[in-house]
């Protein structure tokens, strides 16, 4: 997995994965997240987000959108946008020998501030000594010398640095009474622009992969798997264009283990034959996913063009030849010479103690020798003199352009005021782009501006916006406008002002996560050599002028350095310019099987040979009572444990062989599975996934784990505060309404469950009556019918599936409230009111607007979000619908500060009693309908989420292009449907509420 190219700044990377497990266990269109764990890798594609300079948290507050913006500028190469070059005021303690390593200094300017440590050439001070290495044995010298420090320097923030005599790097920040730690380890020269002779096959990125989920030579991998999981789990690598990263965030108390595996892993790792094939074929499938990902085609697409000679225009996963070409040889040779001590940074963040630290330290890594020092020298990139183009049409609805100028290094003074600028044109909603072209003209679905630095090589001054299809051409004039215009009209003070304070607060939002200060500390080191550079960077930015700003705009951002991107929908691009010849994208069909009422859904589509396989049939709360809740729970994860024809081993061998994953999961309403293939492989994997959740093994053995893997689910939930409130949040519901029932249960139904009754529910509901199959993608559709068939008489199903009944009730006689005492110093609190089914599609719709103009649709937003922001009231807000087959919920989420609970649901009774009596204009509901169009297309880009869709909408009785109306039921809907809805079930509710108090405060 290598590094997200978009992901957002930290912070709000931590606030849209709060949000995005948050998700109440009502919409099968979002896949619990909790279900999924099983079949997840130790790695994720989307890498950690770093974000150094004034974007370190853009968007971040939480109040901010919950949807990531496309953005550039944040880590396409994994730094994103580095910190620029300079010293910090720091004491530092070096060892009489060897020589320190100086640190330099950038040029004197005006407008970066200087100053230099005092260096103090001295022995260690005593308290050091417990951490020394004093073995003067073989085993604690390298070269003949013993392992130590021969630097230590002393930071703000209980952080210090110590650089040891093997070259190792180790920064170390105590963070007394977080009783967590997190652990990381960075690779330098390593990542797509620093491959060598293996440059542009992607090495790096295989390298990362044998390395994360592999074996060492003091342990295999069932042993190092053990160890992760006794850590909590929390393990992860990523790989950037420059440079490789390991990490485990773990308990305090394991801060030691978790030092020593990753020492052994970087260290000691060994490979065998039969791994390095198989990471190759889980890589072409993340190469083939990432060509389905429109920002990350954007961004591969921008470095190709704006870079026409320097290694970081190559892509992090490699070209496609040149990967296939990779030797085991290869691999060898890159691990032994790149992932030695002086390529190395450790970093530690936590309640720990430095000297532990260093103890465990010296222990790992003392017998470790310094490797070969090694230098890529890159040829000089020439200066940009005519505008570039990149063209792509991609599936989707919406376009992706994006408008890059040569930008600096990471030591030019320049950035300083390129960062100010691109805060002042895209931070906040009065910032200059977003103002005009999102909110006044609504041009922009979204608009961003970044400035990215690299270290060896000027970066780009960045925008990019996503836009329909109509606006487009509008919105490339304006972008390029206004961007035109700063040359000869300065910003004003007062967005220097506002672009200042906005720079100090995203680094003090950033410093609440161990995760991001250690991602910060180490990218600062290796950029600049001083990991406490954010401090000379914020007053470099305090010290930026209007006529920096200026000066830059004019000097960096002309029109003969332009360079664009531009990703559109298929077809919009003229014919003569189309890369891909033949294309076929037919519509959605529905194929018939002879004695079977089995639904299957297809569409064809050739634009990439990869083809997605939905199984859906309806279950879960559906048919589960109070003592049987969480059998569908269970027999999900009992699907993966073996089949009549293959064991457990068998089935994930084959999917890990070609290079995919077979997902079982269970909602609300329904049990899932799911695989995305490539199409050479579609046959044999439905064959196989076929038999997986027809012909499951269902043992004891399969049972016990499945059971202990739902209990422990459950017990996890109750440490995550959104999903503590969303379960009381059920719990408290009448019995009448299916949406009472928790999706893995209780504690004691599930204990309760017995494998018998199991078998039986798989026989009863596992029927090819009861479900929808969808194929989408590269294939044809009459042989994969005929296969289907095949599979189907060889089961031979006997019998009918059950009937099962929609005809629920949700309806209050009276309002509910709930409250439960937690630890946590926070209150959470939701207010739901009972509304209607699937089926009421018009009804759903003015709902859907209702929910859009008080709290947005997809991200934050509308009336209701907007006043309890500004008055500070919350923490967090969303508004969204629980919606299934039968009556759902209008759900407003919300965390705040436990005396603040009353005064939010006051206003927000206020902001509904408002709708009711009419309080809208004709502005706000057409703004509404036009974000919910743009973002609905969006959620449903790729074939996963079309597939989902068409399966989920067919399995309720609602046809499966029911879809395809949406926009027009939008459009539809009138200022007195909002209203008269509002009146209709904005009445009874339930509130429930989580805070430290007894009783919660109203």
């Amino acid at each position: 997995m290598h590094v997200s190219r978009w992901a957002p700044g930290v912070v709000f990377f931590v606030v849209l994965c709060f949000v995005a497990t948050c998700r109440l266990p009502g919409d099968d269109s979002r896949p619990d997240p909790q279900a999924s764990q099983k079949s997840a890798a130790i790695e994720v594609r989307h890498g950690p987000p770093v974000r150094l300079s004034q974007q370190a948290a853009q968007g971040t507050t939480v109040y901010q959108s919950a949807t990531p913006s496309s953005s550039y500028g944040q880590p396409q190469q994994g730094t994103g946008n580095q910190p620029k070059a300079a010293p910090s005021d720091a004491t530092i303690r070096i060892q009489a020998q060897p020589a320190p390593v100086g640190v330099s200094a950038l040029p004197a300017s005006s407008s970066v501030p200087q100053s230099r440590p005092q260096e103090n050439v001295q022995p260690l001070p005593q308290a050091s000594s417990a951490f020394v290495p004093t073995d003067t044995g073989s085993q604690g010298k390298v070269d003949g010398n013993p392992f130590k420090i021969i630097r230590q320097v002393s930071f703000p923030r209980n952080t210090q640095l110590f650089e040891f005599s093997n070259g190792l790097a180790v920064i170390v920040q105590e963070r007394p009474k977080t009783e967590l730690a997190t652990v990381r380890v960075y690779i330098r020269n390593t990542g797509s622009m620093n491959e060598g002779t293996l440059s542009g096959s992607g090495v790096s990125h295989l390298v990362e992969h044998l390395v994360a989920q592999g074996a060492t030579r003091q342990r295999n991998q069932n042993e190092v798997a053990a160890t992760i999981n006794r850590l909590g789990g929390a393990h992860n690598a990523w790989t950037s264009r420059e440079l490789t990263s390991y990490y485990i965030d773990c308990s305090a108390s394991d801060t030691t283990e978790a030092i020593g595996l990753l020492a052994d892993l970087v260290n000691n790792a060994v490979f065998d034959k039969s791994r390095f094939d198989s990471e190759k074929s889980v890589i072409r499938q993340e190469n083939l996913d990432g060509l389905n990902n429109r920002e990350q085609v954007a961004d591969d697409l921008l470095m190709h063009i704006a870079y026409s000679v320097h290694p970081c225009r190559y892509p992090i996963d490699g070209y496609p030849d040149l990967f296939n070409s990779l030797t085991f040889e290869n691999v060898k040779e890159f691990y032994a010479t790149r992932y030695v001590p002086n390529n190395q940074i450790v970093v530690v963040v936590g309640d720990v103690s430095t000297s532990n630290v260093l103890t465990e330290i010296t222990r790992a890594w003392k017998a470790i020798p310094r490797g070969p020092e090694y230098l890529q020298a890159a040829p000089t990139e020439p200066i940009q003199v005519s505008p570039r183009l990149a063209l792509r049409e991609m599936p989707g609805k919406t376009c992706l352009t994006v408008f890059a100028w040569p930008g600096t290094t990471v030591n030019d003074p320049d950035a300083y005021a390129l960062d100010v600028l691109a805060t002042v044109l895209s931070e906040g909603k009065t910032s200059r782009l977003v103002e005009r072209l999102k909110h006044k003209s609504q041009l922009a679905i979204d608009i961003h501006a970044s400035h990215d630095t690299q270290q060896s090589i000027a970066g780009r001054f960045v925008v990019s916006a996503e836009v329909t299809p109509e606006n487009l051409e509008k919105l490339q004039t304006e972008v390029l406008d206004e961007l035109y215009r700063l040359r000869e009209f300065p910003v004003t003070s007062a967005e220097l002002n506002r672009a200042r304070k906005q720079t100090q607060a995203a680094f003090v939002f950033v410093e609440e996560s161990g995760q991001n200060v250690a991602d910060m500390l180490a990218l600062n080191y290796i950029a600049t050599g001083d990991p406490n550079y954010r401090d000379v960077y914020l007053a470099g930015i305090q010290q930026v002028s209007i006529e920096d700003i200026r000066r830059v705009a004019k000097k960096h951002i002309t029109p003969e350095s332009l360079s664009k991107v531009l990703v559109t929908p298929s077809g919009m691009l003229p014919r003569q310019i189309e890369n891909e010849k033949g294309r076929i994208d037919q519509d959605v069909q529905a194929v018939a099987f002879p004695g079977s009422k089995l639904r299957l859904l297809t569409k064809m589509s050739n634009g990439v040979p990869m083809v997605n396989i939905q199984f859906s049939l309806l279950a879960g709360s559906l048919v589960e009572t109070d003592a049987t809740a969480g059998s569908s729970a269970v027999l999900a994860e009992m699907l993966d444990k073996g089949s009549q024809k293959y064991s457990q081993a068998e089935v994930a061998n084959y999917f890990d062989s070609i290079g995919s994953h077979l997902v079982f999961s269970a909602g609300h309403n329904t049990i899932r599975a799911e695989a995305t293939v490539l199409k050479d492989d579609l046959n044999e994997a439905l064959a196989v996934m076929f038999d997986a959740f027809f012909n499951p093994l269902l043992s004891e053995d399969a049972f016990q784990k499945a059971q202990r893997t739902v209990l422990d689910r459950i017990e996890s939930r109750s440490g995550n505060p959104m999903l503590e409130i969303a379960d009381l949040f059920c719990q408290s519901l009448p019995n009448a309404t299916s949406y009472h029932l928790l999706v893995n249960g209780t504690t004691e139904s599930v204990k309760n469950l017995k494998l018998d009754s199991l078998r039986q529910f798989h026989q009863k509901y596992f029927h090819p009556d009861n479900m929808v199959v969808s194929i989408f993608g590269d294939f044809d559709t009459t042989k994969v019918a005929t296969e289907l068939n095949s599979l189907l008489q060889l089961k031979q199903f006997t019998g009918k599936a059950p009937s099962i009944s929609f005809e629920r009730t949700n309806e209050l006689i009276q309002s509910i409230s709930e409250h439960k005492k937690t630890q946590r110093s926070v209150a959470l609190g939701i207010v739901a009111w009972p509304t209607v089914s699937v089926h009421s599609q018009k009804e759903i719709a003015t709902l859907t607007v209702l929910q859009t103009l008080l709290g947005g649709y997809g991200y934050p937003d509308g009336k209701l979000f907007n006043e309890l922001r500004q008055q500070k009231l919350v923490y967090c807000f969303f508004i969204e619908q629980v919606l299934g087959p039968v009556p759902g919920y209008m759900l407003a989420t919300f965390e705040t500060a436990p005396e603040r609970i009353q005064n939010v649901l006051e206003t927000i009774d206020r902001q509904f009693a408002d709708v009711q009596q009419g309080k809208l204009t004709d502005d706000e509901l057409q703004a509404a309908k036009k974000r919910i169009m743009a973002y609905h297309a969006i959620e449903h880009t790729t074939l996963s989420q079309k597939a989902m869709q068409c399966s989920l909408d067919e399995l309720y009785g609602l046809g499966f292009a029911n879809d395809l109306s949406f926009n027009q039921r939008i459009q539809d809907v009138t200022l007195d449907d909002v209203i008269a809805a509002a009146r209709r079930f904005i009445r009874q509710k339930v509130i429930v509420t989580t805070s430290p108090d007894e009783k919660a405060t109203r």
